[in-house]
């Protein structure tokens, strides 16, 4: 049963990290003097996955495991559930700072796989 939800949890925080990725920067020759600098930086947009994508290290997509882990979702009791949505953002963390990234995206990273195991777990 943990297991899918930390499968779920997985493809929330990869596409966290996806979207905590840089945009390509212009080479200084193009860039326009009288552009004044963004505010702050905004991250790249999340690449699209298909929900017929298959979930690596498993036979199951992304619908099916979505829709495992909250069959199981309806079984776990609240304390579970709150478990799940640390290790959730525990693990999404882990991978952030394991991927070189900024204290910012590692922070960023945390906070879309904990509101994405929130929205699974109807939390």
């Amino acid at each position: 049963m943990k297991r899918l939800v930390i499968a779920a949890a997985a493809i929330a925080a990869t596409l966290s990290l996806a979207a905590c990725g840089n945009a390509p920067e212009q080479p200084a020759a193009e860039t326009p003097a009288a552009t004044p600098a963004p505010a702050a930086e905004t991250p790249a947009a999340a690449p699209a996955v298909s929900g017929d994508t298959v979930v690596p290290g498993t036979d199951m997509t992304v619908n099916d495991a979505m829709e495992a882990a909250q069959a199981q979702a309806a079984s776990m009791t609240p304390e579970q559930k709150q478990a799940a949505v640390v290790e959730a953002r525990t693990q999404a963390e882990a991978a952030a700072k394991a991927a070189g990234m900024t204290d910012d995206q590692v922070k960023q990273a945390g906070d879309a796989a904990e509101a994405a195991a929130k929205q699974m777990l109807g939390l």
